[in-house]
């Protein structure tokens, strides 16, 4: 698979309030999406965001 961009927009307001912004917040993004499973079960990832693209009909 190709390198893709994401743009997050506004995401440096949030500094402020002590939210992550440019490399910190890309890499807590992206270990939310790295998912593993063993046998079927989530070990790693968010189980939510998982969850809920598997609700998404594959075609």
């Amino acid at each position: 698979m190709g390198k893709r961009t994401v743009y997050v927009i506004g995401a440096g307001a949030s500094k402020e309030v002590g939210l992550p912004v440019g490399n910190e917040l890309k890499s807590e993004i992206a270990s939310l999406l790295d998912f593993d499973t063993f046998y079927g079960k989530l070990i790693e990832g968010d189980s939510v965001i998982y969850n809920a693209l598997n609700l998404i009909p594959k075609s």
